[in-house]
């Protein structure tokens, strides 16, 4: 499960640097794609930065093939983003999420990619896909003078390990 994961977020953060290279953050590591996973950040209570996609992973199921060695398996991946806007007092903060959102939906086409082991290098192909479902869109909220929207995929792919 974990390589579907780590491919997932792979191919959103680098198709965002092709889709838009300005939409950054700054880490310890220096600026790279605003594209971050929640269970990989430190637990330190500080905040998500603004005008970042954060990838929060819910409820594994199966989705094909219940008590076969390899079913299908789906993962949901909620995409949580907010923005002030860029204008002092937030005026274009509509404007600036909707930009996310066509953004997002950029990234997540094509809905598949093969499914790379990530942890060494180079990177090893693991000979199978994982695919997506188009995006689910929440109404956007207004908390803290900024605009929040979250978005859910389902994300499939086989084990890798027989189960």
């Amino acid at each position: 499960m974990q390589h579907a994961k780590d491919t997932f977020y792979a191919v959103v953060r680098d198709r965002l640097e092709v889709v838009n290279p300005s939409r950054r953050i700054l880490t310890n590591d220096g600026p790279r794609p605003a594209v971050l996973v929640a269970e990989n950040q430190l637990a330190d209570g500080k905040s998500t930065p603004p005008d970042a996609f954060v990838l929060h992973w819910g409820a594994l199921a199966t989705a094909y093939g219940q008590g076969q060695e390899r079913p299908l398996l789906q993962l949901e991946c909620e995409f949580r983003y907010r923005s002030a806007g860029s204008s002092e007092g937030g005026l274009d903060r509509g404007r600036s999420i909707s930009a996310m959102d066509a953004e997002l939906v950029a990234v997540l086409r094509p809905a598949c990619a093969r499914k790379r082991k990530l942890s060494q290098t180079p990177p090893l192909d693991l000979d199978t896909y994982i695919r997506w479902s188009a995006p689910r869109f929440e109404s956007a909220e207004q908390k803290d003078n900024q605009l929040h929207r979250a978005a859910r995929v389902n994300v499939f792919f086989y084990p890798e390990v027989l189960l």
